[in-house]
């Protein structure tokens, strides 16, 4: 029994000190407020906004601000009865907010203690699905029709702070759907977007990038098919990133859609919900694939994962600056105030990892078999262990196994264990870090 409490006890304390290793980069907030973020903005380091779509104690969707950098986030008021699914948010100043949701356009000029509807279109077959207010008077926003309904792709532009809100798009992107939300649109001026539409039926290959320069009145093609870009975003007219589910490569254009390159990344076959350009710095990019987070020191041609806490499904990024960013994901938002960890790139030579490191296990949750990445900052002896939430060993998948310096992936077959919660430990002369999955029958 003594000896069992020993193990219990380190093992909280390995637990405990992988936590606090990977809080030095990204630090886990809003705990206990909603089970589903949906999407996220910020002022600056200290101000930011965050929609969410099922709060804990109601299920309703909920708005939540912070003026401290995260320490503290308190619901502002939000008719949700009236206005579900809220779909994308943006602040410009600690009062002024905007969010769409579903048909409707609203604003606040109080941070929620009034609210008015700008625009709202009283019909199930249409939908609000994104919005960028670039100041205090002008913004954009985007809706379309479902499939199969012969009319266009809506583009709302205003110059008054959104009293009026007026249809940019007439005769282009006729039947067409923005594909998967704000995804498939950025604007990165009042007059400068890029968005990707599809016809509903139509191969994906045969269908271009759109781009207007004249705040969406016209649009014209641009040189790459859809079938290789789902998430776009734009740092400025000319450098702009798309990236693809399925560890399909990324694509890269600095000449405002003319040319690309496409590079690789391991996404784990994520969904890729978003790309974030830090202001300031085209060559430093945050992605979120499905669980996963990537960093990239030169405007996406080579991709690091960076490690965070524990959360599911990343959703939305906001950066403002080169140290500060959040993202929001099923389970809550993420938030660091040191850049998040990301080290430069040289492409004159090999990337090595910085760092000993321990990767989250994918899938998770997974039936029997699931993948675990780690890394090594130069050649060292390994030990590699599974146990219950008891502290019981269950399995050793490496037993001081001498590895080189690098990446290294380690599959783990959980047939002979019952559904529940385990730990898995890497020991190496650098220490030990943990881990925790599920398995499920």
């Amino acid at each position: 029994m003594r000896l069992f409490r020993i193990l219990s006890f380190s093992l909280l304390l390995i637990v405990a000190a992988s936590l606090n290793l990977i809080a030095q980069d990204w630090e886990l907030q809003a705990e206990g407020l909603a089970s589903r973020w949906q999407a996220i903005d910020a002022v600056d380091s200290n101000i930011a906004v965050a929609a969410a779509w099922s709060k804990h104690n109601t299920g309703e969707d909920a708005i939540y601000r912070t003026l401290d950098g995260g320490k503290t986030w308190h619901e502002i008021p939000w008719d949700a009865a009236n206005f579900p699914v809220l779909i994308d948010i943006s602040i410009i100043d600690s009062a002024n907010i905007w969010v769409v949701s579903n048909s409707a356009i609203c604003h606040t000029p109080d941070a929620g203690q009034t609210w008015e509807v700008q625009f709202q279109i009283d019909s199930t077959r249409i939908y609000v699905s994104y919005i960028e207010m670039f100041d205090s008077l002008n913004g954009i926003a985007e809706y379309e029709f479902e499939p199969g309904i012969n009319m266009p792709v809506q583009i709302l532009k205003t110059t008054d702070g959104g009293k009026i809100w007026i249809n940019q798009n007439h005769s282009y992107l006729i039947n067409r759907g923005c594909c998967d939300f704000w995804r498939g649109i950025d604007f990165v001026s009042p007059d400068i977007g890029y968005g990707r539409f599809s016809y509903a039926g139509v191969p994906l290959d045969t269908v271009y990038l759109q781009k207007t320069t004249d705040g969406g009145q016209t649009w014209q093609n641009v040189n790459i098919t859809l079938e290789k870009i789902h998430a776009i975003r734009f740092y400025d007219e000319n450098s702009g990133i798309g990236t693809y589910p399925y560890n399909k490569p990324v694509w890269r254009t600095l000449d405002g859609g003319e040319t690309w390159e496409s590079f690789p990344i391991d996404s784990h076959d994520g969904w890729p919900n978003d790309i974030e350009f830090f202001p300031g710095d085209p060559a430093r990019v945050f992605a979120v694939f499905g669980w996963y987070l990537f960093f990239s020191n030169d405007t996406g041609r080579t991709w690091t994962e960076i490690p965070t806490p524990f959360i599911r499904q990343f959703r939305d990024i906001a950066i403002t600056d080169s140290r500060h960013a959040w993202i929001v994901g099923e389970g809550g938002i993420i938030h660091t105030s040191t850049g998040g960890g990301a080290t430069s790139v040289s492409e004159n030579e090999p990337t090595l990892p910085k760092k000993f490191a321990l990767f989250q296990n994918f899938p998770n949750p997974f039936n029997s078999y699931t993948s675990i990445r780690f890394s090594l900052k130069q050649k060292d002896i390994v030990s590699f262990k599974i146990y219950n939430l008891a502290g019981k060993e269950v399995a050793v998948l490496l037993d001081k196994k001498t590895f080189s310096s690098g990446n290294h992936a380690i599959n783990f077959d959980a047939g002979n264990l019952a559904s529940g919660i385990y730990l898995y430990c890497l020991e190496c002369s650098h220490g030990k870090k943990v881990r925790r999955m599920v398995l499920l029958r």
